[in-house]
């Protein structure tokens, strides 16, 4: 089971430290991906054993590295270096391909695992509409490699993001 006082306190540090970004192509808050991401992730730790608090909080954090000056010296400071590793290994770097940056996660725990299959799962909504075709065809296929890569972290997510694969065939036209 999670804690929810640290989930509340993961929660204000990210909502912070995403203050006044926005889901892509969207005009809601960018907390919304976050706490998405994390509830497909949480319910993972209900059917099958894993750290929930673990993957609460880099569920939570997933992005910040990424997407935000938040550094790892602050993450380890403020939340430990396993959640900052597993953070750390979800920042995909400009220009990293996508076969690399499977190899951080795969490297980490079956925990990040989870949040990056939930993370792919949320993401396979419609895409922004701005997406030309090839680059909804390029996500499609990547989130096909990242299944592949990652599918055996999580039986359930891995079953979820399938069905979204599928689902996602509607916005790529043949």
């Amino acid at each position: 089971m999670w804690n929810p006082d640290l989930f509340h306190d993961t929660l204000y540090f990210a909502a912070g430290a995403h203050e006044g970004q926005y889901v892509p192509g969207q005009n809601y808050s960018y907390v919304v991906h976050l706490i998405g991401v994390c509830m497909e992730s949480l319910r993972a730790t209900m059917i099958e054993p894993a750290d929930a608090n673990l993957v609460m909080q880099c569920s939570l954090l997933h992005d910040t590295m990424e997407d935000t000056p938040v550094t790892l010296s602050i993450l380890t400071d403020r939340f430990g270096s396993q959640v900052a590793e597993g953070v750390l290994a979800m920042t995909q770097q400009e220009g990293e391909s996508t076969e690399n940056y499977l190899k951080k996660i795969v490297r980490q725990s079956k925990e990040i695992w989870m949040v990056k299959l939930a993370d792919r799962i949320w993401n396979m909504h419609a895409p922004p509409e701005h997406w030309d075709q090839d680059k909804r065809k390029d996500y499609h296929a990547e989130a096909k490699i990242i299944l592949e890569t990652l599918k055996t972290g999580s039986p359930y997510l891995a079953a979820r993001l399938s069905d979204r694969i599928y689902a996602y065939t509607k916005f790529i036209k043949q």
